[in-house]
């Protein structure tokens, strides 16, 4: 069963395999990825069945997913995350806004208007699907 936040692996017969996590799986049978290797990557969307097939037919699998136990982090930078999440939660809270180009780009424009640099904005974004 392929489930939010995994982690596939795709062959690749010429160069290292590319890696993509699993950000949100919608109801209509889209799914959206970010590449982990991409320094600056966006998120995609794909079709839900696609990945299917390719990992049954063993071009991509699904491999270990290594998240950081929030116990082994120092204080300092779960504060440094809760106030990054705070600048970017209205866009990645909202499928609808995060995966959709148009709209998220609308969202940065507000967030812009309330002193945030673009850049930055990305860059938390990046950071939080990677």
């Amino acid at each position: 069963m392929i489930t939010k936040n995994e982690i596939i692996e795709w062959h690749n017969p010429v160069g290292k395999p590319t890696r993509e996590r699993i950000l949100h799986i919608f109801s209509d049978g889209r799914i959206a990825l970010i590449d982990l290797n991409e320094k600056r990557a966006m998120p995609t969307i794909s079709q839900f069945k696609i990945i299917e097939e390719d990992i049954k037919s063993g071009k991509a699998k699904l491999i270990e997913n290594e998240l950081i136990e929030e116990k082994r982090v120092s204080d300092d930078f779960l504060r440094r995350r809760d106030k990054n999440w705070e600048k970017i939660k209205t866009i990645a809270e909202n499928p609808e806004v995060a995966f959709n180009t148009s709209h998220r780009w609308q969202s940065i424009k507000e967030l812009e208007k309330r002193g945030y640099a673009r850049k930055v904005v990305f860059e938390l974004l990046r950071k939080y699907w990677q």
